[in-house]
């Protein structure tokens, strides 16, 4: 559970390739806040069902701000990919675009101490 934000972070690099303008600061910090929201809610949907009693309706309630997300950031990569189309192969953006993501989930309050210095060291390499 505590990897978690790795898999997000390949997954929206893969996704949402392609600009090296400062809209991608904006575009990032997006993409970030939406990561953020989705680990924070999946880390207290694993808690809920972990107790002795779980309340279903705070499970049903979770689940279902779970897909909100799930929907807004395929959204989001749609939006994304659609914008910049024409760079989703390019590496050197590729790098960009993690770099800024990293940046950008620095300040998540969901990320976990491991988390925040594996962004950390990202960041590092990448500079």
């Amino acid at each position: 559970m505590k990897n978690l934000i790795l898999p997000f972070i390949f997954t929206a690099v893969i996704f949402l390739s392609g600009c090296g303008n400062h809209e991608l600061t904006k575009d990032s910090e997006g993409i970030a806040d939406i990561i953020c929201r989705s680990k924070g809610v999946t880390e207290q949907l694993t808690l809920e069902a972990t107790k002795p009693m779980p309340d279903p309706d705070k499970i049903a309630q979770l689940q279902a701000e779970s897909e909100k997300i799930q929907k807004e950031m395929n959204a989001s990569y749609q939006v994304f990919n659609k914008k910049y189309a024409g760079k989703i192969t390019d590496k050197k953006f590729n790098k960009e675009f993690e770099k800024e993501l990293s940046k950008a989930l620095m300040n998540c309050k969901n990320l976990s101490e491991e988390d925040k210095k594996m962004l950390k060291e990202n960041l590092e390499e990448k500079n």
